[in-house]
Formats: C-alpha cells, sequence, structure tokens
C-alpha cells in the first residue's frame, strides 16, 4: 500500500469521522531475526510499535544515504493514552495476559492448536520500498534500534494517534515468499482484537488517578468475581478510614471490637483464599516516612509504618499511584513501575477542546501559546478553560489576563510548592490561572470564596456537606438557603476549584489547597478562617462512643488537618480548639489508640489551664480524660497523681456527694486496684457506693453500677455479694431509657492477690466523668 496510499487513506477518514480518537495499523513486515535484544525474532511474532522511524526520508550521497532524523524532520511520540497503554503492555503481567487472549482468538481462527505467538514492543521502520538485502536490513536496525520493516506506518502515524500491530511474515531480505502471510495476518488481527480490549480512551489525560480508574473499570468488567478496594493514602488517618470502610463494607470478623487492630485484620483478611480475587489501588501514597518511618519517629499504634499493612498474596494484586518514586520502589519492591510523564502539546489542546467543545473558534496557534505559559499542566489548562468558558471570553483575552497578571503576587502565592517536589515552573502556572479565577469569584460570589477559604483548612478529601453548610450559617450570623449554598458550590465546580463526589462530599486538588492557604495567610486572614472552622468543626465532632464510632472516623481526617494549622493570634481563652482536642481524644481512647489519645488530651488540658485556669468544670474533665489514657496503658502513678489532685479540687468546689466527684474517687479507687493496691481501693469504693446509695436511691443505675465495681472483697460473702451487684447491674443495663455506657476494660484483670483473672472475674474499669464540653 505504502505510506502515500496510508496518508491520503487517513486523511479521508480524518474529514469523515472527526471523532476519532485511535487508529490501529493492523498487517504484515519484514522482521529483524536478531534485533539485538534479548528476544529472537520468528515467523509469525506479533511487534507492537512504541514509535516508528521513516527510513526512506534523508538524502542520497555518491556512497550512502543519510536519514533526517532531527526533531522537526521525526514522527512524534504516541499520545498519553498510547504510551500509558503499551507500558502496561511490557509488564509481565500485561503481556502475559495479551499474549494468552490473542492466543485464544488466533485458536478461533485456526482451529488447532499452536504455539503462543511472541509479542514485541519496539521500534518498526516505515518504508516505501521493500527491502530486500539483509546486510542494508542489519545495518539500518542496528544504527536506530529497529525490529521490523514495514511499508505504511509513517504515513499514518500523525495523523492519529496511533499503534502499529504488525506480524512477522519474512526476514526483509532476499528470500521472501508469501507462505507465512496468512498465518502472519491472522496473528496479527488476533493481536489487534486483544489489544483492543485491553484499550480504554480517557478524557483526563497525564494523571495517574485516571489510569488507575479505568484499570480498575476494566478489571472488573472483565472480571466481575474480582473485588476491587481504593485506599486513600494523603495521611495515615485517610489510610485508616479506607481500611475500616473495606472492613465494614465486607464484614471483616472482628472488625466491631474496638479494641480490634483493624489495619492488621484487614490485611489478614486479604490475605486469606477466602476473600478471593482482588484487586487494592493505594492512591496518593506520596509521603515516605508514612509508609516507611526512621525508627525514632515510630509511633506506638503504628509502629513499623502503613507499609507493614499492605497486604501481599498469590490471589490479590496492588497498584500505587505516587508522586514518590522512592516510595514507589519500596512497596512494589523490585516491580516494574509505570511512570506517567507530562502531557504532550497536542494532549493538552485535547483537554482545552473537551472543556470549551469550540475547536473550530480557537487557533491552534493560541491553543499552543496558552498550553506552553501552564507548563502543559492539566489543573492550570483546566481552570483557565472552564474561565474561558464561564466569561464567554476568547482564549487571546486569557492571554492577555495572564500578561497583565501580578508577577509579585504569583511569586509569594508559589512558595509552598517547594515541598511537594514539582519542577520550578508547576507553581506558576497554577498560581497564574488560581489568581485569575479566584479575584473573579471574589467580585461575583463572595459566598463561594470564603467556602474555598473554608474548606483549604480541612482535609482535601470528602469535606461533608454539613461542614460547608454550618460554616455558611455562621458565616452569615443566620441561616443561608440551600439554593444559595448550592450556587456557591456550583461556582466552584465551574472554576475546577472543588469537585464532588456522588456522596455529596467535596474534593479539592491538592495544589487549589496550597496555593489558597497561602493567599489566606498573605492577606492576614488565615486566623480569622482558622477560628471560624475550630468553632464549626467543635460543635460537629461528636463525643467519642461506640454510638458515634463512624462519625468520629469521618471527621477525624478534617479535624486533624485543621489543628496541624497554626494561627499566629490563637486566644487561649477560645474553647473550641480545646474542645475538639478533647473529643478526639476521647475517640482516640475507644478505638484504643493510647498514645495518640494521651496527646490530645494532654494539649487540651494545657489550654485549657491557661484560658480558664486549674478550676475550670472544663479543666477538670480534661484532667478526667487524661488521667484514662495513662489508666489505660498501665501507667499508674500518673494517673493517680491527676485524679488524686482532682479529687481535692472537687470537693472543695463542688463537695463530697456530688456525682463528679463520685466519679473521680471511683477512678481513683481502679487505680489502685491497677496497682495491686486492693485494701485501699476497696474502702474507696465502699464509700463511693454508700454514697451513691443515699444519694442516688438503691435502684438508681449509680448505685447499682458502683455496686459492681466494688470488686475487691478478699472473702466469699463479699465475693458472692459483687456477682449479686453484676446480675443486678445488667439487668438494669438492659432496661430502656437508662443510657449507660456498656463498660469497656483494657484486659488486665487481677484477682485479690495481684494475679491473673478469669475472663468472667470482676476487673476494674475507669469510669468518664460527665462530660461538661458535650453540653456546649
Amino acid at each position: 500500500m505504502g505510506k502515500v496510499n496510508a496518508t491520503g487513506a487517513a486523511a479521508r477518514l480524518q474529514s469523515s469521522y472527526a471523532g476519532i480518537k485511535l487508529a490501529i495499523l493492523c498487517g504484515i513486515c519484514g522482521g529483524v531475526p536478531s534485533p539485538g535484544t534479548k528476544d529472537k525474532l520468528f515467523l509469525g511474532d506479533v511487534v507492537i510499535s512504541k514509535s516508528v522511524l521513516q527510513c526512506d526520508l534523508g538524502r542520497k550521497y555518491t556512497d550512502k544515504f543519510v536519514l533526517k532524523d532531527t526533531i522537526e524532520e521525526s514522527l512524534g511520540r504516541p499520545s498519553w493514552e498510547v504510551r500509558t497503554l503499551i507500558a502496561f503492555l511490557e509488564t509481565r503481567l500485561g503481556r502475559s495476559r495479551l499474549q494468552h487472549r490473542a492466543s485464544r482468538v488466533l485458536e478461533q481462527v485456526q482451529q488447532m492448536a499452536h504455539k503462543e505467538c511472541q509479542d514485541l514492543y519496539k521500534r518498526p521502520d516505515a518504508a516505501d520500498d521493500r527491502l530486500k538485502a539483509g546486510l542494508d536490513r542489519d545495518r539500518i536496525a542496528k544504527e536506530h534500534g529497529l525490529v521490523a520493516f514495514e511499508m505504511e506506518g509513517a504515513g499514518i502515524w500523525d495523523e492519529f494517534p496511533c499503534i502499529v500491530v504488525k506480524s512477522v511474515c519474512d526476514y526483509a531480505d532476499s528470500h521472501k515468499n508469501k507462505t507465512w502471510q496468512d498465518f502472519a495476518a491472522a496473528a496479527a488481527a488476533s493481536m489487534t482484537k486483544a489489544l483492543l480490549e485491553q484499550y480504554r480512551l480517557t478524557d483526563s489525560p497525564s494523571a495517574a488517578r485516571t489510569w488507575s480508574i479505568t484499570y480498575a473499570f476494566w478489571l472488573r468488567h472483565e472480571h466481575p468475581d474480582l473485588s476491587v478496594f481504593w485506599v486513600l493514602a494523603s495521611n495515615a488517618d485517610r489510610f485508616s478510614q479506607s481500611y475500616s470502610r473495606i472492613a465494614q463494607e465486607c464484614n471483616v470478623p472482628g472488625h466491631n471490637d474496638p479494641w480490634a487492630d483493624v489495619l492488621g485484620l484487614v490485611k489478614t483478611w486479604l490475605e486469606g483464599q477466602d476473600c478471593g480475587r482482588w484487586l487494592m489501588v493505594i492512591d496518593n501514597a506520596d509521603d515516605a516516612q508514612l509508609f516507611f518511618p526512621p525508627p525514632s519517629e515510630n509511633s506506638s499504634n503504628l509502629k513499623g509504618g502503613l507499609g507493614r499493612y499492605v497486604p501481599e498474596c498469590a490471589h490479590g494484586c496492588v497498584l500505587i499511584t505516587t508522586r514518590n518514586k522512592q516510595v514507589a520502589s519500596k512497596i512494589v519492591r523490585g516491580k516494574s513501575l509505570i511512570e506517567i510523564g507530562e502531557m504532550s502539546e497536542s494532549e493538552a489542546q485535547r483537554l482545552i477542546h473537551q472543556i470549551l467543545d469550540d475547536e473550530d473558534e480557537v487557533s491552534a496557534e493560541e491553543l499552543a501559546t496558552l498550553s506552553s505559559q501552564l507548563e502543559h499542566l492539566p489543573l492550570a489548562l483546566a481552570q483557565a478553560a472552564a474561565f474561558v468558558q464561564e466569561n464567554s471570553i476568547p482564549v487571546s483575552k486569557y492571554l492577555e489576563l495572564l500578561e497583565e497578571g501580578d508577577d509579585s503576587l504569583v511569586d509569594q502565592l508559589s512558595e509552598p510548592f517547594e515541598t511537594v517536589g514539582r519542577d520550578s515552573e508547576t507553581p506558576h502556572a497554577v498560581t497564574a490561572t488560581w489568581v485569575i479565577s479566584f479575584n473573579q469569584i471574589q467580585r461575583q460570589d463572595a459566598l463561594a470564596s470564603d467556602i474555598l477559604s473554608f474548606a483549604s483548612l480541612l482535609d482535601r478529601q470528602a469535606v461533608p456537606e454539613k461542614f460547608i453548610v454550618d460554616f455558611c450559617n455562621k458565616r452569615s450570623g443566620e441561616g443561608v438557603s440551600t439554593s444559595k449554598v448550592t450556587k456557591a458550590l456550583g461556582t466552584l465546580k465551574a472554576f475546577s476549584f472543588i469537585s464532588e463526589a456522588k456522596d455529596r462530599t467535596i474534593d479539592m486538588h491538592r495544589l487549589v489547597q496550597l496555593v489558597t492557604r497561602e493567599w489566606l495567610e498573605n492577606h492576614d486572614r488565615l486566623a480569622q478562617y482558622v477560628d471560624q472552622a475550630l468553632e464549626v468543626l467543635s460543635r460537629a465532632y461528636p463525643h467519642g462512643v461506640h454510638e458515634n464510632r463512624h462519625l468520629c472516623r469521618d471527621c477525624l481526617p478534617h479535624a486533624d488537618a485543621l489543628l496541624r494549622i497554626k494561627a499566629t493570634d490563637f486566644q487561649e481563652s477560645n474553647i473550641c480548639r480545646p474542645k475538639l482536642l478533647h473529643c478526639i481524644g476521647a475517640y482516640l481512647t475507644y478505638v484504643g489508640r493510647w498514645k495518640d489519645a494521651e496527646q490530645s488530651a494532654s494539649e487540651s488540658l494545657k489550654l485549657l489551664k491557661g484560658g480558664f485556669g486549674n478550676h475550670h468544670p472544663y479543666t477538670l474533665s480534661s484532667i478526667n480524660s487524661l488521667a484514662m489514657t495513662y489508666w489505660n496503658q498501665g501507667r499508674w502513678a500518673e494517673a493517680e497523681e491527676l485524679l488524686v489532685n482532682e479529687l481535692e479540687i472537687e470537693k472543695m468546689m463542688l463537695g463530697e456527694e456530688h456525682p463528679d466527684t463520685l466519679v473521680t474517687m471511683h477512678n481513683l479507687a481502679s487505680t489502685y486496684q491497677g496497682q495491686g493496691r486492693l485494701k485501699e481501693a476497696e474502702e474507696l469504693q465502699v464509700i463511693v457506693l454508700e454514697t451513691r446509695r443515699r444519694v442516688f436511691g438503691e435502684e438508681h443505675h449509680r448505685s447499682v453500677g458502683g455496686g459492681r465495681r466494688a470488686t475487691v472483697e478478699g472473702d466469699r460473702d463479699r465475693k458472692e455479694g459483687a456477682r449479686r451487684g453484676a446480675s443486678q447491674y445488667a439487668r438494669q443495663y438492659e432496661q430502656p431509657g437508662t443510657h449507660m455506657e456498656r463498660p469497656r476494660t483494657t484486659g488486665r484483670r487481677l484477682d485479690a492477690d495481684g494475679g491473673l483473672r478469669t475472663p468472667q472475674a470482676e476487673t476494674p474499669w475507669f469510669e468518664p466523668s460527665r462530660d461538661d464540653f458535650h453540653h456546649l
């Protein structure tokens, strides 16, 4: 056919079918028997193109022919989708699946047994003249790294995104014959069909997440019995949250136990044969220390990092998206990496066309200029195109806005990008488009700009809509209509600042978040929005009890992100920060993260002492929470010191019969019991029990519960009384309306002599005090 005819055919196709996104050139070719690779090339093997060289384009001299191979004269590289597909097919898994599927298709053609054909991902040559000299073949192949010769590829390579799939029918020398042409044609056609089953066109080039989503959907389509799990790994809380959802959705045995190591349970369950085949996508695994921390930085609950919770087994696969190549190399342990490069100019222009949907009105020169100025960065291009579309302005006008932009402001807002591992021009591209769009939003929809400022202080993924509504109500001082909030969110989505998930939560690109925070800080508005966000979250974050565990888990990443921001003019008298820390500590205590709970409770107590003094009810409640974290870790002396001081203050401020005073006395008795000081524990518990019965009555749950907890009696009669008390307490617990929380223990079980007791024996228990914060 030749490349001239191929070019003509491609041009006619393009005029008739303007929406063509991929062309596959399928046919036969001449192979290089020893192409200088580890694979020999045999008749019937299939070559899939990574690039194409036009070997008849050059200059003829008296003694030689010199190819033109400069950048301007060479054929372009494949599109992003094609490069991504070829990169996957070069992996052992991708090649194996493609070979297997192509062989099955070929069997249908042949209706006979045959050996699996080989497929190579290399560089074929394209020329109009047939090559029939073996010496010339080997020389050209060696000079340019070729594995095959064919005649049409150069004609269509730059017309469409293209893949050349050709099967070897001869060795491009003087021994040509047509014996193998039929088989080679069938082999190439079979490989093409198998290749099409692998190919999925995506709308967002140069995005690892898009590639992984595409692959996950393709895998589910091909293997309906296979499970796909998506794990967010931007921080430890997101990782834990994703594993908790897996445990909940798949009903992993033991996940409802509040003391269970859910990460370990999920890993063990996935590695077991009963769960079936699965794919896990670990998204945004960029932090090396999160997965592989130095020994000195290991925390008690995540010792060894998150890397040890990545499952490994024969019936499951893990796909990781990351900007950190070191993290990827450590997790995959020598397996192949698929590196996604930056967008090409043609890909960038196609992305803009997809958003603008007006290809005829935008010149290629303007698109090339815009793409070049924005460094071919998808986020910046999407924001620019969104602005153009929203304001119905030509691209040339937007280019003028970029030229008129405040360079000093762009430089200032670009500073935070120095820590995210990107090249020097990327921050300027993102910031320039952000400034243009944000300035217009401020003028036209102040509520939208405020929402963006507020949301940038939280975790950038899965921001609940309730947080947004509560913030809007707080901002206005009165109720804001749902339509106004919806309109403001629509504005932010239209300018590509945020995206909305199916569950009505809001996601924000990490670069948008960084620029927005930097803008707030440069304009001295960060502290203002931090205070408002603290108030919203401190009211929204529930107390850490069993009924609220899922809501606490979902709110935790946002609370952590907010608390990590250091506002310079924070007021110690502000109750919102210590209240939020207190609620977080209660939840972390519930799930058994003692060290993290201790840190939250300790910081809350420090703020309360500085802002409200040692005798305030908030401070006393926080002391009790910190003592509980010590108690759960078996740090009896530290718990005792706090409780003794708290008890003295409560006796003085509240009196000896106040419920909070009695709770502290009970907790101190439990601390004595944990230390083996049973006589002191018994004496204190008897006082608590008698006082509660006198103040509340015999049938009140505090009196009955206190009888159960006075469990340090030494003789049989007292033990029998304790058992009767336990039964009475159980009946009281079953009565509706008592609102009693089931006691939780840490598993430390002591008998009267300080030895281990059976699980049925009574145990010391730390009773939560009245939560003054919960009633704010």
